[in-house]
């Protein structure tokens, strides 16, 4: 579950963050997880992780807990795609780019530089098909709309070791 969910953002990237996740620390106590009631009204909640040379942040806009839109910016070293160079990055991640920009409802940019990506994604979840979402990215992170609660992203991100920005 743990690598399924870091893939979290194609999602603030199918393409990223399971790089990221494996040495995220877990929550320590039960006052960490939050319910629906936490996340009632309309509201927005941002989320960080960084291991010193990746930096994920990624933004959710939810209402009564069910969340609405994504939004992920991703700094990402090759090393975590196992390549070294611009062109074996881009020969990796530009057909699932074409693939994830493809669908209704998802916005993707990424960016090469020297030694490291830059990720741009927006997922509006009333438009996108969550069935052609998990297909492209290989996973079904969200195959459900009840994947899509803002109580239990919330619990999992902070699980892996986002920390809430304010």
């Amino acid at each position: 579950m743990k690598k399924i969910f870091s893939v979290l953002l194609i999602g603030a990237a199918v393409l990223s963050i399971s790089a990221c996740s494996g040495g995220a620390g877990k929550a320590e106590n039960k006052e960490e997880s939050k319910s629906a009631e936490d996340f009632k009204g309309q509201g927005t909640k941002t989320y960080v992780f960084s291991d010193g040379q990746n930096e994920l942040e990624v933004k959710f806009d939810y209402n009564d807990d069910n969340v609405l839109a994504q939004t992920g910016n991703t700094k990402m070293m090759y090393s975590k795609l196992n390549v070294k160079t611009k062109e074996e990055a881009q020969k990796v991640l530009e057909p699932l780019e074409k693939t994830i920009s493809a669908l209704d409802g998802v916005d993707l940019k990424v960016e090469y530089g020297e030694d490291h990506y830059v990720e741009d994604i927006s997922i509006d979840f009333s438009k996108v098909d969550l069935k052609k979402l998990g297909e492209a990215q290989g996973t079904l992170l969200y195959s459900q709309n009840d994947d899509l609660k803002m109580s239990k992203i919330d619990t999992q991100l902070t699980k892996m070791g986002y920390q809430e920005k304010n």
